[in-house]
């Protein structure tokens, strides 16, 4: 039992949820941290990580992350969810005719993660 209560932490594998829900957690919150699984990363990628966020390695770091420090973390796999509203958003946008009908589901979800991850630096 906590000594603050219980609390859910979106975790996306990212340093800023990760700190977030440590720093709860060492100040006596039960963490639980969540990670939404939004799409099936094998056939989107053949595997191979494809974005900065939310891909398969993102989660694996949020679940690491964790269990190393002693607190629980779930996926929940809302990809069929996820991709239904993206679907209607990509039938809105060509409705109004923001987006091109050449332009398939994939692309559109890649083009509008890149838009929202932050460019990598190699520090090495």
């Amino acid at each position: 039992m906590s000594k603050h209560g219980r609390i859910l932490v979106a975790m996306s594998g990212g340093v800023d949820s990760s700190v977030t829900a440590l720093m709860l957690h060492e100040e006596g919150y039960e963490v639980i941290g969540v990670t939404m699984k939004t799409w099936d990363y094998a056939d989107a990628s053949g595997g191979k990580r494809i974005t900065g966020c939310c891909d398969l390695d993102s989660i694996n770091d949020a679940r690491t992350m964790a269990v190393t420090r002693g607190f629980h973390h779930m996926i929940i796999d809302i990809r069929e969810e996820f991709v239904t509203k993206v679907q209607e958003m990509v039938g809105t946008l060509r409705e109004m005719g923001l987006l091109h009908e050449s332009v398939g589901l994939l692309d559109f979800l890649q083009g509008l993660i890149a838009l929202y991850t932050p460019p990598q630096f190699d520090v090495g």
